[in-house]
């Protein structure tokens, strides 16, 4: 795999919905829930009764500040959660159910849970109570192949769980504060999610850091595509995301998605019309309706070799390129998330930069890598980002399509599959500059240099081979161009040669949730989610998850 360490690229997370067991009451029904109390205007935290003597009347400790973005509550109690409920000011201007179910939905898991995992492990706890915890920085790489996110969710596998266990086994944590990211003020700098990896990654947490060989033992304890990279001493004041200035992360992309596409599925586009297609005639008192998609076979393995052989033209790759540096700057990326508005502040981004390098080819596949630099991301911004770079590539539509996506009309763009996505490091400049100047401090900086061959060689042996090795097993990307021209309706009316946006030819969907008519630019918008290029109709149908998986989360 090349070499980019060179270059300069970077993102955003959302917790995993994963549905949570919980212990029988045997007075009451399995599935009851209780409420907790809070302090006026901040969320009620759900908690599921674990054990006949668990009460729902029940102090609540606020962490954080609202400086730190907001508080963030946890329950104190015999048989209470551990762990944080939602933050207030995230759940204002919802409604009830939506509020209930959000700040249910949060990490949360009853000391129960926590104990049946500690049981499973064979560790004798260690006596912290004379040894100091110090506050650190802890660097850190992972291939997220198998988990479905780092953060700790209760009942599914997660880079956070295999960490926190491993932190407790080799005695860098107390049998007391295992499993607790409360009592160690644990924090990561970026969530990843489902199958993103990540070889730049810090974390920050009250640690023992008695033995000098703490890191070799907290490793010994990881499955070896999880690596703990080293450890230097944090102010006592350090948050890994707060104190982050920025994040870079590459995407690898095979080039053959960049393939034109078969202009009788979008006779509108640049390519149907270089081919000298006449697209049909709209009529406006015809509804474009959702749902009658086209039937698009999957590639039999000949085709999809056929396929594979594929290498992007001069032009393509100067064409990306281009695509991807009309994301630089200050922006609002309301489209390349889910359930943002344009209206709301938080959809601004600052897009640092944004690069493609020379083309290699693995296993017979090209790939291009595509490395981008932002102070923060959203949640599957950067997939979108690539998303919608490939659509406009494969039917060549107008670049100034990127600049209509930052308007307030809301489109439908793809988030590209997370299998390609890599966190490559987390940026400390400011709070760098600050631990340097500080006089009597034990405090260092955060820096990967050290460990720059390290990483390399895990890259290429547990990041790089296992994305490769995945594409040629599971053919992700031909699925999802497979997808996604199967619904060409979708996404053709904004896919134009001019790089306009056809409101006209908007599918019924989104013209009757917008409360518009065809032709009209108002209303909030609407969003479809995709999953692999599958809608949230879909989901239902097939039987996926729905959840944040593979994308990118760096608030």
């Amino acid at each position: 795999m090349t070499d980019h360490s060179d270059s300069a690229p970077d993102r955003d997370n959302q917790p995993t919905n994963s549905k949570r067991p919980h212990e029988t009451d045997p007075k009451e029904d399995s599935h009851t829930e209780k409420k907790i109390k809070t302090e006026p205007g901040l969320s009620t935290i759900v908690q599921r009764p674990s054990s006949p003597d668990a009460t729902a009347e029940q102090p609540i400790k606020r962490e954080g500040s609202p400086s730190k973005g907001g508080y963030r509550l946890r329950a104190e109690a015999p048989a209470g959660t551990v762990g944080y409920g939602t933050p207030a000011y995230k759940l204002k201007g919802l409604g009830a159910e939506t509020q209930e179910k959000k700040s249910g939905r949060a990490f949360q898991w009853l000391e129960t849970e926590r104990e049946a995992v500690l049981a499973k492990m064979d560790v004798k706890p260690v006596d912290d109570k004379k040894l100091p915890k110090k506050k650190v920085a802890l660097m850190m790489g992972y291939c997220g192949t198998g988990y479905i996110g780092m953060q700790l969710n209760p009942g599914v596998p997660s880079i956070e769980l295999e960490l926190h266990k491993a932190l407790f086994a080799a005695g860098a944590v107390s049998a007391e504060n295992a499993l607790n990211p409360a009592k160690v003020a644990f924090m990561r700098a970026a969530r990843t999610d489902k199958g993103v990896h990540a070889a730049g990654q810090v974390v920050s947490l009250k640690m023992i850091t008695e033995n000098p060989n703490i890191v070799e033992k907290i490793n010994q304890h990881l499955p070896e595509q999880i690596r703990v990279w080293g450890w230097v001493r944090a102010a006592k004041s350090f948050h890994a995301k707060n104190d982050c200035d920025s994040r870079r992360y590459e995407y690898l992309l095979p080039t053959y998605v960049l393939a034109p596409v078969d202009p009788a599925l979008y006779p509108h586009s640049g390519v149907a019309k270089r081919m000298g297609i006449v697209p049909p005639t709209i009529d406006p008192a015809v509804k474009i309706e959702y749902g009658a998609h086209n039937e698009v076979a999957k590639s039999e393995p000949e085709e999809l070799e056929k396929k594979r052989a594929y290498r992007a033209t001069p032009e393509q790759l100067q064409r990306l390129q281009q695509i991807l540096h009309e994301y630089v700057g200050s922006l609002n990326y309301h489209n390349f998330t889910h359930g943002k508005r344009w209206e709301e502040s938080s959809a601004l981004r600052n897009i640092k930069s944004f690069e493609t390098f020379p083309p290699f080819i693995r296993d017979g596949i090209e790939w291009v890598s595509c490395k981008v630099h932002g102070q923060s991301f959203m949640l599957h911004q950067i997939r979108k980002m690539i998303g919608l770079a490939v659509l406009m590539i494969r039917t060549e539509a107008g670049i100034d399509l990127v600049k209509e996506s930052f308007k307030r009309e809301k489109l439908n763009i793809p988030k590209a599959p997370g299998l390609g996505l890599l966190l490559e490091q987390v940026v400390y400049e400011s709070y760098n500059r600050k631990i340097r100047t500080m006089r009597g401090s034990e405090a260092q900086a955060i820096d990967f240099g050290p460990y720059t061959a390290t990483i390399e060689q895990f890259k290429e042996k547990y990041i790089y081979t296992d994305l490769v090795q995945e594409e040629l097993t599971t053919a992700v990307f031909d699925e999802w161009t497979r997808v996604v021209d199967s619904r060409p309706e979708d996404y053709g009316w904004f896919l134009n040669p001019d790089g306009s946006v056809a409101l006209d030819r908007r599918p019924a969907y989104i013209v009757e949730r917008r409360g518009g008519k065809p032709g009209e630019g108002k209303g909030k918008g609407v969003e479809v989610k995709i999953e692999n290029g599958m809608t949230d109709q879909d989901d239902v149908v097939m039987g996926e998850e729905g959840v944040a998986d593979g994308g990118d989360v760096s608030e």
